[in-house]
């Protein structure tokens, strides 16, 4: 349930522009992990969550892992979705280049 929950976060929340010369990655600077937050949330995703106290904002940011025997090593970010303090989605990005990532949106979304 929690893998469909992320995946229609990240589906269905607006898309702010991203200059294609911009890294969308640098939207995260200043974001600090929660600690204990990280969770795997399909076999080859682990999700955490990032607060910038500054900004008053939450990110869930997912990354692609490797992982066994309980552990996971990261292999690269893949999809963040930012919210403000009143819950609503001021931005995300989905790496265009995880095609996994992306098969397993449509898959939730068209079932």
């Amino acid at each position: 349930m929690r893998v469909l929950l992320l995946l229609l976060v990240l589906a269905l929340a607006p898309l702010a522009t991203v200059a294609a010369e911009e890294d969308p990655w640098q939207f995260l600077n200043g974001f600090a992990l929660v600690p204990d937050s990280p969770a795997l949330i399909e076999d080859h995703y682990v999700a955490a969550l990032f607060v910038s106290p500054d900004k008053r904002e939450l990110a869930v940011v997912i990354f692609n892992a490797t992982c066994n025997s309980g552990n996971c090593e990261i292999q690269h970010r893949a999809a963040y979705s930012v919210f403000d303090r009143q819950g609503s989605n001021v931005r995300r990005y989905i790496d265009p280049s995880d095609k996994e990532l992306l098969r397993l949106i449509s898959s939730h979304l068209s079932s």
